[in-house]
């Protein structure tokens, strides 16, 4: 038996330190051993293996080395140590060879070992349906997958079926929103024109029986436009009355109680922000958090910034947090940032379950955003955390800007910009500190950039400012965005006015 984690590139395969690491050749290295084969170092240094035409090793390999790799066992090899063999512990993308004496030892296995030559007697061939012409026909089990599961709205998807445990003969097809809305076909094209997100149901039947199952949500479609579609993009998730799964996908692959919320109880400077419950939580859970589609290409130089919390449960935690940038709704994705263990924390380490307390172990991360993407007209971020033992992870004040100097950046660092109420059914408080006196021009917008009012035009005093917009002056319930502007920096913050 393997357990799921150490085989394959892909999904759970993760290495002891965390992440996914390729460990394809695990499966290959174990069979080697249930067919015969001791490690190639013979387990001590500079061990036989008992094998002819391996190499003498003096120890075991990681990684995987160059070529040649010498030892100073008393025998070596003409040509190094075989590092490439499967009985190694080099990573799978180095493996790639069992040698003839190896071969004449799985042959020898299989006819000579009782427990091992049971497997090709005629008895066990028959019973286990090997023989049997023709042969035993189980009924199937539906399973499929398919080739995008994000995309724009317009792109074709391709379902490929991957039924089992026994051969389908005939396959239907469900597509909510899909067209064709249904299909016979093993392997159908489908393509989706309207927004949304989709069920996909396949029958599979054969002589013995038929199998059925509905994958829901799998597709999800986005539309070409935008859903913030003339600002840059900010969140510090202070719209309680907004449902957080309305606006932000939250991917919890694995349907258990470990994953993305919006927080109530702690943020930087605030009381909210999206938190990653992870305490707990089994090493390699991949949970993702992916942003509302936002415009980018009126911002000259854009870059994404946003306010980290996290702590380690101890120094061998290490879990890891990337983000990624999509320009395709979601379809394909680069990643821009990535740290772990240490270097992700914030904080000191705790054993208990984490919540930032204050805003000196929460930090900004800047991370630039390519000219590939930069200029598009429908971006989305997403947020993905891969579980390494560790603890909670906390994502505040997310936006885009254009980049500031030192001057600028102190400015952002001070200003401190807060609404109170938010949300709020009258009036609402605009809060900010200016570090010196300062050109500033205050305006209310609605959600696709149309502005609602201004607020204040004119030249502030260093300190502290507060402005009142009146409810009378918003004509409706809604989302809104603040802008304030100092010195010709552009800060943002979303107001929610409810009725």
């Amino acid at each position: 038996m393997v357990r799921h984690d150490y085989i394959g590139s892909i999904g759970t395969a993760v290495s002891p330190a965390g992440g996914s690491n390729g460990m394809g050749r695990t499966a290959t290295h174990e069979v080697g051993h249930w067919l015969g084969l001791r490690h190639i170092w013979g387990d001590q240094t500079c061990g036989s293996d008992g094998v002819s035409d391996t190499p003498v090793h003096q120890a075991a390999n990681a990684g995987c080395p160059s070529f040649p790799k010498n030892n100073t066992c008393s025998n070596p090899g003409a040509n190094g140590e075989m590092y490439t063999n499967y009985m190694d512990y080099t990573n799978g993308g180095c493996q790639n060879i069992f040698t003839l004496g190896q071969k004449a030892i799985f042959d020898a296995t299989l006819t000579s070992i009782t427990v091992r030559k049971n497997l090709i007697q005629t008895a066990n061939l028959t019973a286990t349906g090997v023989n049997n012409n023709p042969p035993n026909v189980c009924s199937p089990i539906a399973d499929f997958a398919a080739n995008e599961y994000m995309i724009c709205a317009g792109t074709p998807v391709v379902f490929t079926d991957g039924s089992w445990n026994g051969t389908p003969t005939q396959w239907d097809w469900t597509f909510a929103g899909g067209s064709p809305a249904q299909s016979g076909a093993q392997n159908p094209t489908v393509t989706y024109s309207a927004p949304g997100v989709y069920d996909v149901t396949l029958t599979v039947t054969n002589s013995q029986g038929n199998s059925s199952t509905t994958k829901q949500g799998i597709v999800r479609v986005s539309s070409t436009t935008a859903e913030d579609i003339n600002w840059i993009f900010v969140d510090g998730f202070e719209q309680e009355n907004e449902p957080f799964a309305n606006r932000w996908i939250i991917v919890n692959s694995s349907g258990n109680n470990y994953k993305w919320d919006r927080f109530t109880g702690s943020g930087f400077n605030s009381w909210y922000s999206a938190k990653m419950t992870n305490y707990g939580n089994a090493t390699g859970d991949l949970d993702e958090l992916i942003s509302p589609s936002f415009k980018l290409n009126n911002i000259p130089s854009p870059t994404l910034k946003f306010k980290v919390a996290y702590a380690q449960t101890s120094t061998s935690s290490t879990d890891m947090l990337k983000v990624f940038l999509s320009s395709d709704c979601g379809k394909t994705w680069t990643v821009r940032y990535s740290k772990s263990g240490a270097a992700l924390s914030t904080t000191s380490i705790s054993g208990n379950p984490f919540t930032p307390s204050n805003n000196g172990q929460w930090r900004e991360e800047s991370v630039s955003i390519p000219s590939s993407i930069a200029n598009k007209p429908n971006v989305r971020i997403k947020f993905a955390l891969t579980s390494g033992g560790g603890n909670n992870l906390y994502i505040d004040d997310i936006n885009i800007s254009s980049p500031t100097g030192i001057n600028d950046q102190a400015i952002a660092d001070n200003l401190g910009l807060n609404i109170f109420p938010n949300p709020s059914a009258g009036d609402v408080t605009v809060y900010f500190n200016l570090l010196n006196k300062a050109r500033t021009d205050i305006r209310l917008y609605d959600i696709v950039g149309k502005e609602i009012t201004p607020v204040y035009t004119g030249n502030l005093q260093g300190g502290y400012n507060q402005f009142t917009i009146s409810r009378a002056q918003v004509p409706a319930s809604g989302v809104y965005l603040l802008q304030v502007m100092v010195d010709g920096n552009r800060f943002t913050k979303r107001i929610i006015f409810t009725e």
